[in-house]
């Protein structure tokens, strides 16, 4: 049988008119999301596997010891950049929530976080975007589709590694390795959908009202 991911980009192309309401007062009910289960990728210099259940990869947030912090420094000598033909499979979130045991006749939408960007900000966003999808029972699957809205920018490879940079200096990493990751999958209801999404997750703080043993994780962002 093909891959989910196969099937989503087999099954044509769709596109929607949005239009935005001048009112409309409804609005739609978010639940708290309820984590399941969570994976760790492990740097391509190590195989680049993906182990499912593993937190090893979520690494402790630690506030720099000094600021401003030059964000150039090792892009010659100490990065190791992600391959610009790597993908985000929807099937290693179907793997990693089959192996928690989830169940999937519970389940309206499977998704990464980033789909869900997409849709939700259609209406504050200039950018066209792709999703591939298919469904497989009573599931929807979307598929990531960088072909569209994929614009490209003077120094774009830099401006990239300043994001991991701040990563590494926040986290107490001397290498800036983007080939690893940690993500965890969640659970929750967007409105009358019951959705699990994927999220890749940066650090965490040692104590706090986070979702797994008083962990509360972190983004960071940098801004150019």
């Amino acid at each position: 049988m093909l891959p989910l991911s196969a099937l989503c980009r087999s099954t044509g192309m769709a596109t929607f008119l949005v239009q935005t309401a001048t009112a409309y007062n409804q609005r739609t009910q978010v639940s708290k999301p309820v984590q399941l289960t969570c994976w760790t990728k492990t740097t391509s210099s190590e195989g680049g596997q993906y182990c499912f259940g593993d937190e090893s990869g979520l690494l402790p947030y630690r506030p720099p010891e000094q600021l401003p912090v030059d964000l150039n420094t090792g892009f010659e000598t100490h990065y190791t950049k992600k391959s610009d033909s790597e993908a985000s499979p929807v099937d290693h979130v179907v793997q990693a929530a089959s192996a928690a045991g989830v169940d999937w006749s519970k389940v309206d939408i499977c998704t990464y976080r980033n789909n869900i960007n997409k849709v939700l900000t259609t209406l504050i966003g200039d950018s066209d975007w792709a999703i591939d999808c298919c469904k497989w029972g009573n599931t929807v699957f979307l598929d990531i589709n960088k072909s569209a809205g994929n614009v490209t920018y003077p120094n774009q490879d830099k401006l990239t590694y300043y994001g991991y940079k701040f990563e590494a200096v926040c986290t107490g990493q001397d290498h800036v390795d983007a080939t690893s990751e940690f993500a965890v999958v969640v659970q929750y209801q967007l409105g009358q959908h019951r959705v699990l999404m994927a999220a890749e997750v940066d650090a965490m703080k040692d104590d706090g009202d986070g979702p797994v043993k008083g962990r509360p994780y972190v983004e960071l962002k940098t801004y150019k």
